[in-house]
Protein backbone atom coordinates (compact mmCIF):
# COMPACT_ATOMS: atom_id res chain seq x y z
CA UNK A 1 0.00 0.00 0.00
CA UNK A 2 1.41 3.52 -0.72
CA UNK A 3 1.67 6.19 1.41
CA UNK A 4 -1.30 8.17 -0.73
CA UNK A 5 -3.86 4.95 0.20
CA UNK A 6 -2.86 4.94 3.71
CA UNK A 7 -4.90 6.60 6.40
CA UNK A 8 -2.53 7.05 9.58
CA UNK A 9 -3.39 7.56 13.36
CA UNK A 10 -0.74 8.71 15.82
CA UNK A 11 -1.80 8.89 18.98
CA UNK A 12 -0.03 11.54 21.51
CA UNK A 13 0.45 12.90 18.39
CA UNK A 14 0.33 17.03 19.32
CA UNK A 15 3.78 17.87 20.35
CA UNK A 16 7.13 16.09 20.73
CA UNK A 17 8.04 12.83 19.46
CA UNK A 18 4.23 12.30 18.04
CA UNK A 19 4.09 15.49 16.10
CA UNK A 20 7.57 14.32 14.49
CA UNK A 21 5.78 11.23 12.77
CA UNK A 22 2.60 13.18 12.57
CA UNK A 23 5.30 15.69 10.38
CA UNK A 24 6.51 12.49 8.51
CA UNK A 25 3.84 10.99 7.30
CA UNK A 26 2.31 13.69 6.20
CA UNK A 27 5.52 14.74 4.18
CA UNK A 28 5.13 11.14 2.60
CA UNK A 29 1.64 11.41 1.78
CA UNK A 30 -0.46 10.46 4.22
CA UNK A 31 -3.68 11.04 5.62
CA UNK A 32 -3.22 11.54 9.60
CA UNK A 33 -5.20 11.60 12.01
CA UNK A 34 -3.54 13.43 15.14
CA UNK A 35 -4.83 12.42 18.63
CA UNK A 36 -4.32 14.26 21.48
CA UNK A 37 -6.60 14.26 25.13
CA UNK A 38 -5.49 17.94 25.16
CA UNK A 39 -7.72 20.32 22.47
CA UNK A 40 -5.57 23.25 23.04
CA UNK A 41 -2.56 21.30 21.79
CA UNK A 42 -4.55 19.96 19.02
CA UNK A 43 -5.59 23.37 17.81
CA UNK A 44 -1.85 24.63 18.20
CA UNK A 45 -0.59 21.56 16.09
CA UNK A 46 -3.41 21.63 13.56
CA UNK A 47 -2.39 25.66 13.20
CA UNK A 48 1.33 24.80 12.61
CA UNK A 49 1.00 22.56 9.93
CA UNK A 50 -0.60 24.22 7.89
CA UNK A 51 1.17 27.75 8.65
CA UNK A 52 4.03 25.75 7.55
CA UNK A 53 2.07 24.84 4.49
CA UNK A 54 2.70 20.80 5.34
CA UNK A 55 -1.28 20.31 5.73
CA UNK A 56 -4.72 21.09 5.00
CA UNK A 57 -8.21 19.47 5.89
CA UNK A 58 -7.81 16.91 2.83
CA UNK A 59 -5.00 15.31 4.85
CA UNK A 60 -4.64 15.92 8.49
CA UNK A 61 -7.72 16.15 11.06
CA UNK A 62 -7.56 16.38 14.78
CA UNK A 63 -9.40 13.87 17.14
CA UNK A 64 -9.69 14.57 20.93
CA UNK A 65 -9.96 10.93 22.73
CA UNK A 66 -8.38 9.46 25.97
CA UNK A 67 -6.96 6.90 25.01
CA UNK A 68 -7.18 4.73 27.96
CA UNK A 69 -10.84 5.05 28.02
CA UNK A 70 -12.32 2.18 25.41
CA UNK A 71 -15.86 4.61 24.20
CA UNK A 72 -13.75 7.38 23.54
CA UNK A 73 -11.33 5.35 21.55
CA UNK A 74 -14.00 3.51 19.79
CA UNK A 75 -16.06 6.83 18.92
CA UNK A 76 -12.17 8.06 17.71
CA UNK A 77 -11.82 5.29 14.83
CA UNK A 78 -15.43 5.70 14.05
CA UNK A 79 -14.84 9.71 13.41
CA UNK A 80 -11.50 8.71 11.63
CA UNK A 81 -13.54 6.04 9.64
CA UNK A 82 -16.55 8.16 8.72
CA UNK A 83 -14.43 10.72 6.98
CA UNK A 84 -11.23 8.52 5.18
CA UNK A 85 -11.87 4.81 5.75
CA UNK A 86 -10.28 2.52 8.40
CA UNK A 87 -6.96 3.38 9.96
CA UNK A 88 -4.19 1.16 8.38
CA UNK A 89 -1.29 2.22 9.93
CA UNK A 90 -1.78 2.98 13.36
CA UNK A 91 1.55 4.74 15.48
CA UNK A 92 1.31 4.37 19.72
CA UNK A 93 2.71 7.01 20.93
CA UNK A 94 0.70 8.76 23.49
CA UNK A 95 2.49 8.58 27.44
CA UNK A 96 3.49 9.96 30.55
CA UNK A 97 6.45 10.39 31.76
CA UNK A 98 7.70 9.39 35.53
CA UNK A 99 10.58 11.80 36.23
CA UNK A 100 13.45 10.42 37.52
CA UNK A 101 12.22 8.92 40.79
CA UNK A 102 13.60 6.02 43.03
CA UNK A 103 11.47 3.11 43.44
CA UNK A 104 10.65 4.23 46.99
CA UNK A 105 9.57 7.45 46.03
CA UNK A 106 6.77 6.21 43.99
CA UNK A 107 3.19 5.67 45.63
CA UNK A 108 1.17 3.09 44.88
CA UNK A 109 -1.51 5.41 43.08
CA UNK A 110 1.08 6.90 40.84
CA UNK A 111 2.14 3.28 39.93
CA UNK A 112 -0.86 2.47 38.99
CA UNK A 113 -2.08 5.62 36.99
CA UNK A 114 1.47 4.70 35.18
CA UNK A 115 0.69 1.21 34.15
CA UNK A 116 -3.29 2.46 33.20
CA UNK A 117 -2.21 5.55 30.93
CA UNK A 118 1.17 3.53 28.83
CA UNK A 119 -0.10 0.49 28.81
CA UNK A 120 -4.07 0.71 28.54
CA UNK A 121 -4.30 2.89 26.26
CA UNK A 122 -1.69 1.18 23.59
CA UNK A 123 -3.65 -1.96 24.15
CA UNK A 124 -7.02 -0.04 23.23
CA UNK A 125 -6.26 1.70 20.21
CA UNK A 126 -4.33 -1.29 18.61
CA UNK A 127 -7.23 -3.61 19.65
CA UNK A 128 -9.38 -1.55 17.94
CA UNK A 129 -7.60 -1.28 14.69
CA UNK A 130 -6.74 -4.71 14.35
CA UNK A 131 -10.09 -6.01 13.27
CA UNK A 132 -9.80 -3.78 10.10
CA UNK A 133 -6.55 -4.99 9.07
CA UNK A 134 -7.09 -8.54 9.74
CA UNK A 135 -10.24 -8.01 7.86
CA UNK A 136 -8.22 -5.99 4.57
CA UNK A 137 -4.73 -7.82 4.99
CA UNK A 138 -2.73 -5.09 4.97
CA UNK A 139 -1.73 -2.79 8.37
CA UNK A 140 1.44 -1.33 10.13
CA UNK A 141 1.32 -1.02 13.94
CA UNK A 142 4.46 0.91 14.98
CA UNK A 143 4.24 1.08 19.49
CA UNK A 144 6.73 4.49 20.78
CA UNK A 145 8.98 2.82 23.66
CA UNK A 146 12.08 3.72 25.28
CA UNK A 147 15.61 3.19 25.45
CA UNK A 148 14.66 3.10 29.33
CA UNK A 149 13.15 -0.25 28.28
CA UNK A 150 15.98 -1.66 27.50
CA UNK A 151 18.77 0.23 29.47
CA UNK A 152 18.99 1.36 32.84
CA UNK A 153 21.64 3.85 32.12
CA UNK A 154 19.33 6.51 31.59
CA UNK A 155 17.98 6.43 35.33
CA UNK A 156 14.41 7.37 34.38
CA UNK A 157 11.79 5.97 37.09
CA UNK A 158 11.33 2.09 37.45
CA UNK A 159 7.69 2.51 36.84
CA UNK A 160 8.30 4.26 32.94
CA UNK A 161 10.64 1.81 32.49
CA UNK A 162 8.34 -0.87 33.72
CA UNK A 163 5.80 -0.22 30.95
CA UNK A 164 8.05 0.57 28.40
CA UNK A 165 10.10 -2.84 28.76
CA UNK A 166 6.26 -4.10 28.50
CA UNK A 167 5.40 -2.07 25.30
CA UNK A 168 8.31 -3.91 23.88
CA UNK A 169 7.52 -7.32 24.75
CA UNK A 170 3.77 -6.72 23.82
CA UNK A 171 5.56 -5.72 20.13
CA UNK A 172 7.36 -9.08 20.29
CA UNK A 173 3.85 -11.32 20.99
CA UNK A 174 1.75 -8.92 18.71
CA UNK A 175 3.83 -9.14 15.80
CA UNK A 176 3.94 -13.40 15.93
CA UNK A 177 -0.19 -12.98 15.63
CA UNK A 178 -0.20 -10.40 13.49
CA UNK A 179 2.53 -11.31 10.50
CA UNK A 180 0.13 -14.18 8.60
CA UNK A 181 -2.52 -11.14 7.86
CA UNK A 182 -0.02 -9.09 6.06
CA UNK A 183 -0.10 -6.67 9.18
CA UNK A 184 3.68 -6.13 10.69
CA UNK A 185 3.91 -4.18 14.28
CA UNK A 186 6.94 -2.98 15.18
CA UNK A 187 8.69 -0.73 17.95
CA UNK A 188 11.14 2.14 18.10
CA UNK A 189 12.92 3.22 21.60
CA UNK A 190 14.09 6.61 21.47
CA UNK A 191 17.38 7.71 23.39
CA UNK A 192 17.65 11.25 24.43
CA UNK A 193 15.46 13.78 22.33
CA UNK A 194 15.74 17.16 21.91
CA UNK A 195 11.94 19.32 22.41
CA UNK A 196 10.10 16.65 24.89
CA UNK A 197 8.75 16.89 28.13
CA UNK A 198 12.24 14.86 29.18
CA UNK A 199 14.64 17.16 27.48
CA UNK A 200 12.59 20.36 28.90
CA UNK A 201 13.37 19.18 32.67
CA UNK A 202 16.91 18.05 32.33
CA UNK A 203 19.15 21.39 31.26
CA UNK A 204 22.54 22.54 32.41
CA UNK A 205 25.01 20.45 34.28
CA UNK A 206 22.08 17.14 34.14
CA UNK A 207 22.36 17.58 30.81
CA UNK A 208 26.18 18.01 29.87
CA UNK A 209 25.96 14.39 31.81
CA UNK A 210 23.29 12.52 29.73
CA UNK A 211 25.22 14.10 26.71
CA UNK A 212 28.56 12.40 27.69
CA UNK A 213 26.62 8.67 27.41
CA UNK A 214 26.28 9.68 23.71
CA UNK A 215 28.31 8.64 21.18
CA UNK A 216 26.90 11.32 18.62
CA UNK A 217 27.41 13.72 21.50
CA UNK A 218 24.04 15.32 20.91
CA UNK A 219 20.43 14.64 21.49
CA UNK A 220 18.18 13.30 18.76
CA UNK A 221 15.29 15.14 16.86
CA UNK A 222 11.35 14.54 17.02
CA UNK A 223 11.93 14.72 13.46
CA UNK A 224 14.53 11.52 12.75
CA UNK A 225 12.18 9.78 14.86
CA UNK A 226 9.37 10.67 12.62
CA UNK A 227 11.39 9.00 9.74
CA UNK A 228 11.93 5.76 11.15
CA UNK A 229 8.17 5.66 12.18
CA UNK A 230 7.27 6.32 8.79
CA UNK A 231 9.38 3.94 7.34
CA UNK A 232 8.09 1.05 9.61
CA UNK A 233 4.61 2.27 8.47
CA UNK A 234 5.78 2.15 4.57
CA UNK A 235 5.01 -0.81 2.29
CA UNK A 236 8.74 -1.43 2.12
CA UNK A 237 9.10 -2.90 6.10
CA UNK A 238 6.57 -5.36 5.70
CA UNK A 239 9.61 -8.30 6.19
CA UNK A 240 10.29 -6.16 9.40
CA UNK A 241 8.54 -8.28 12.09
CA UNK A 242 8.31 -7.68 16.23
CA UNK A 243 11.28 -5.52 16.12
CA UNK A 244 12.08 -2.36 19.02
CA UNK A 245 14.60 -0.22 17.08
CA UNK A 246 16.55 1.96 19.15
CA UNK A 247 17.55 5.36 18.29
CA UNK A 248 19.81 6.56 20.40
CA UNK A 249 22.92 8.42 19.16
CA UNK A 250 24.48 4.89 20.01
CA UNK A 251 24.12 5.41 23.73
CA UNK A 252 23.13 1.72 24.25
CA UNK A 253 26.10 0.67 22.15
Amino acid sequence: MEFAEMTALVTGGATGIGFGCVKALIRKGCRVAINSRNEEKLETAARTLKEAGLATDSNMMTVSADVTDSGAVKRMYEQIADTWGPVNALVNNAAISGGRKKLAEIAEDEWDRMMHANLRGLYLCTREALAHMYERKWGRIVNISSIAGVSGKLLASPHYAATKGGIAAFTKRLAIEAAPYNVAVNGVAPGLIADTGFTHMIQGDLLEQYLAGIPANRPGTCEETGELVAFLCSEHAGYIIGQTILIDGGAST
